[in-house]
Formats: C-alpha cells, structure tokens, sequence
C-alpha cells in the first residue's frame, strides 16, 4: 500500500478544499492518506515509514507563502523519498506562479520532488468571479485531482518548470511579502459587531491574533492569509488603512454540487480562462 503525508496551508479555505478532494482522491485509489494543516512553529512531523510528501499551498505574489517556505525549511530529512507540490492561484496567469521556489527547498531537505501541479481554484482577493466560472473551475479542479493522484500514484516524474521571468518577479514579490506583510496585521481592528468568539485568535496559522478584555489583539506575525477575515462569523474584522482590501467568498460546497452544466465564463476576463479550463477537457467559448 502507497502512503502519503499531505500537508496543506490554506487562509480562506480553497486549498482546504482542493486537499480534502486530492485526500479522497489518492484514498479511493487504495493509498493511506495522513492529512495536516501547516502552521507557523509547528515541527512538520511525518507518519513513520516510507512516505510520499504532498504539499498544497495557495499563491502569494507569484510563489508559495512566506509561511509556507519558512514551515517547509524544517522538514525532516528526505533520504530521497518522493514529494509532490501542488499550487493553487485564483487564475492560471503568469503560469499560476513559480514552482522552482519550493523545489529547492524541498530538495534541499532530501525530497526528491517528482510531480508539481498547478489547480486553479476561483478567485478571492480584491476579485470575485461569477458563480458561472466557479463552478466551472471546481469541476476542472476534481478533473485535474483524479488526474494528479492516478499521476502521484504511478511514480511519474512530471515536473513544471515555470518561467525565468516568473520566478525573479515572485522572488521580488515575496521578499516584500516577507519583510513588510506583517504590518497588515497591525493595521487590522474589529467593529462593533465583534461578539469576543475567540475563533479569529484560534483559528490564526500564524498565531499573531491573541485575546484582550475588549476582543482580539493584532500582533506583528501575520501571514497575510486572510483566514481571520474570511471566518469571521460577524463580517466584524477590517483593515483601517487598506480600506480597498477585499475577500470574496463563495459557496465551494454548493457550486461543486451544482456542477458545471450549463455554465460559461461570463465577462471577456473570464473568458481568459478558457485555455487552462480546455486543458481540462470543458468545451467553454
């Protein structure tokens, strides 16, 4: 029986969905699945034995988050076993960001990374696409999962070397990310409508978010991954200075029940995703 450990990072929730999916995926074809967040300060800690690593990210600034790389610096020693990176951008432009990032990393652990793939999940930072091309991205997303784990499964090595142009914008992108994202957080405070529930401080990946008298308390160490915005349950979490700042939420469970039938990009923007979602085998306009 093949075994992986997949590791996931995800700020609103469309990479938890993309992993739960390559989970039942690589699951259904008879393999042993360990699945885990990525957390700041957490060890990566892998099951005993031979185990391939997966790990899924969204993108941030044409690469994987800074969180993501500094978790990724710890992994215990490879010895040669196989890994896997799967990255997930709100659009297939820029080739989804650069893949060699993470490569090195990984490798430089011991990984022997043998399949990346890129899974578009809908877009939700400053842009909300139509339900439409949702639900038309989730069905080619559980298209492309079948494929990556039949890919993961059969020991292919499938690697996606993205653009030289790419890669150097997304290291100036992420060292920008790294050195000042954390000044998001301090610009952040709650309305009114704050209840005191606790769930933005628990449910931090950075833990920068901590519980005062009067609510929740912003520190220095945030990942900019939107979690504590999204969840909140009140909508009672902004941004003073980055009033612009928007995140856009979907129904992922709803719109991958719906399907894609009947569905098509609605906007000549939208319609720039017709390539990847033909790669995926849709006949979109």
């Amino acid at each position: 029986m093949q075994r992986f450990a997949l590791y996931h990072f995800s700020g609103t929730g469309n990479t938890a969905w993309l992993a739960d999916r390559l989970t039942e995926a690589l699951a259904a074809r008879g393999a042993e699945v360990s699945s885990a967040p990525i957390v700041r300060d957490d060890a990566p800690r892998l099951p005993d034995g031979p185990n391939t690593l997966v790990l899924c990210f969204p993108v941030y600034g044409l690469d994987a988050p800074p969180l993501v790389q500094e978790w990724s610096r710890r992994l215990p020693a490879g010895e040669g076993r196989g890994a896997v990176v799967v990255r997930s951008p709100g659009d297939p432009f820029f080739e989804g960001g650069t893949t060699r990032t993470m490569r090195r990393i990984v490798e430089e652990r011991g990984w022997r990374v043998r399949v990346e793939r890129m899974i578009v999940m809908p877009a939700n930072v400053f842009v909300r696409v139509s339900d439409d091309l949702a639900a038309l991205l989730l069905a080619a997303a559980r298209r492309r999962i079948g494929k990556l784990a039949a890919d993961i499964m059969s020991d292919k090595e499938l690697l996606e070397d993205t653009g030289t142009f790419v890669h150097y914008c997304s290291r100036f992108c992420n060292q920008l990310l790294g050195r000042y994202g954390h000044r998001f957080g301090w610009d952040l405070s709650t309305t009114a409508a704050c209840v005191r529930c606790g769930l933005c401080a628990r449910e931090c990946p950075a833990h920068s978010i901590t519980m005062g008298e009067k609510g929740p308390l912003f520190g220095d160490r945030c990942a900019v991954c939107l979690r504590c915005i999204a969840r909140c349950p009140e909508k009672a979490i902004r941004s003073r200075f980055y009033k612009w700042f928007s995140v856009e939420k979907y129904d992922l469970a709803a719109l991958d029940a719906a399907g894609p039938e009947g569905r098509e990009p609605r906007t000549w923007f939208e319609r720039r995703y017709g390539t990847y979602l033909r790669e995926a085998e849709f006949s979109v306009p």
